[in-house]
């Protein structure tokens, strides 16, 4: 039996214990509410977070989908292909009808063919202006520019302009047969020019044509280039597709250069000079052997003086002929500088050829120093002649020593390599066997434990 003081005292302990529990079903309750409202605010921000990047998507932070953006890619290279055979029949076609219209070959002719040639460029100028809205389309595609940018808000239309002006000349039916009285100062004599002479000299200028389309169809200047140029915060442009170009393919890229302007330089030359077969008979450009030779001297800065331009408009010429001269010549010995470099690994070979070489030149100096030695300390009286003979032995070998030693100070970079590869790998080697080691500690911890569950048997 409890007294009544005891039983005053387990009342007040179980009043105790029952507001205590009532204060930790209420600290829970206000606990669990709190965890709610954060994660209620959580899943707000998230909501919030994605509310913005779907905004930003939908906006501005769009996303690039490669296959559509390829696809733009390959129609805008198909349409510069067309560009480029159009261009390539267009001069093809001049040339030939400049030949005909100089010797007044069949006007019917001729004529068929002036009407060729303005279909033909008519053709070009509706290819250069869709290949400009494809590429338009692929920027669009590529994220780059908004949806409602057009040729002139994305200031597009000056390359468009410039192109459009350099491919709209060409020989026409209204200038057939037109003669221009021009006059000679080296001559001092007049003779006539036709007109389709000098539209057939800017006909030339669809060569910017196919120069374009073999920048753009380089991997230079693919689609996945466009993307890795824009990871590295740039965009690419025809620059950076001549660097590339003659830090891989330095002689490539000279060679089609040189022969470019000497085929074109030779036909404008050619187109400026010819004339003067009316009134000159020393030396004429009537032969593609006259302006070639021309060309060629003047491009590699040679100038014989043998022949030269003798008018006003094969002066300019020549004039911008030093220039591309200049310049191919500077691409010449970038192109042969880049062929006799090494590189650091060669170097390093090299290095290690030269040290073999010398460490098998110092044994064998060795080895015929000793012997000299060796036959001369059998002899009572040493020569004056053998004596010098051996210390000219000795100060070689000596000369060969300090070389070696030279070569050894220039590879000790290679063992140093190998040294820190093989302290590498045995790092490695220990880390693994640690780890292994303590995954075995804990397996048979494990194990134990599991043996010690299996023998304790259940307590009613």
């Amino acid at each position: 039996m409890m007294s009544k003081q005891q039983n005053e005292e387990f009342d007040r302990f179980g009043f105790q214990v029952g507001k205590s529990n009532d204060q930790a079903k209420h600290d829970d309750i206000n606990t669990s509410k709190q965890k709610v409202t954060n994660l209620d605010q959580s899943l707000s921000k998230k909501s919030f977070v994605q509310e913005a990047l779907e905004e930003e998507a939908q906006d501005q932070g769009r996303l690039e989908d490669g296959k559509e953006s390829n696809f733009y890619f390959k129609r805008w290279l198909m349409i510069e292909k067309h560009s480029l055979l159009w261009a390539s029949v267009s001069i093809i076609l001049g040339v030939v009808e400049y030949e005909m219209e100089f010797q007044k070959s069949d006007p019917t002719l001729v004529k068929s063919l002036l009407y060729i040639l303005s279909f033909i460029n008519l053709i070009i100028v509706i290819v250069v202006i869709s290949a400009y809205k494809a590429y338009l389309d692929y920027f669009i595609s590529r994220k780059i520019i908004s949806m409602d940018e057009t040729l002139i808000s994305s200031g597009l239309y000056k390359s468009l302009i410039f192109e459009l002006i350099m491919v709209l000349p060409h020989p026409n039916i209204l200038f057939y047969q037109v003669d221009q009285v021009m006059f000679s100062d080296m001559l001092g004599k007049e003779f006539t020019r036709q007109y389709n002479d000098w539209w057939n000299l800017f006909n030339l200028g669809k060569l910017v044509l196919i120069i374009k389309y073999i920048f753009v169809s380089s991997k230079y200047y693919s689609a996945r280039a466009h993307r890795i140029c824009t990871m590295y915060g740039f965009q690419p442009s025809y620059i950076f597709v001549v660097q590339s170009m003659m830090r891989n393919d330095s002689f490539g890229f000279t060679v089609g250069f040189f022969i470019t302007s000497l085929l074109s330089f030779s036909h404008a030359i050619r187109l400026s000079e010819r004339p003067l077969v009316q009134i000159a008979t020393d030396f004429t450009y009537d032969t593609w052997n006259q302006s070639i030779w021309n060309v060629l001297v003047t491009m590699t800065t040679v100038g014989y003086g043998d022949v030269y331009p003798r008018t006003t408009t094969g002066r300019w010429i020549a004039f911008i002929m030093c220039f591309f001269g200049i310049f191919s010549t500077s691409l010449f010995v970038i192109a042969c500088n880049s062929v006799v470099e090494t590189s650091s690994l060669e170097i390093k070979a090299l290095s290690t050829v030269k040290r073999l070489q010398s460490r098998s030149q110092v044994r064998w100096m060795a080895a015929t120093m000793l012997a000299r030695l060796a036959k001369a300390s059998r002899k009572k009286e040493i020569p004056v002649h053998d004596v010098l003979s051996i210390r000219g032995i000795i100060n070689d070998f000596k000369a060969q020593r300090r070389d070696y030693e030279s070569l050894l100070d220039d590879t000790s970079t290679i063992h140093e390599e190998f040294h820190r590869m093989i302290v590498g790998c045995l790092e490695e080697v220990r880390s693994f066997t640690k780890s292994h080691s303590r995954l075995s500690d804990i397996f048979d911890e494990v194990r134990l434990r599991f043996h010690i569950m299996q023998e304790l048997k259940p307590i009613d």
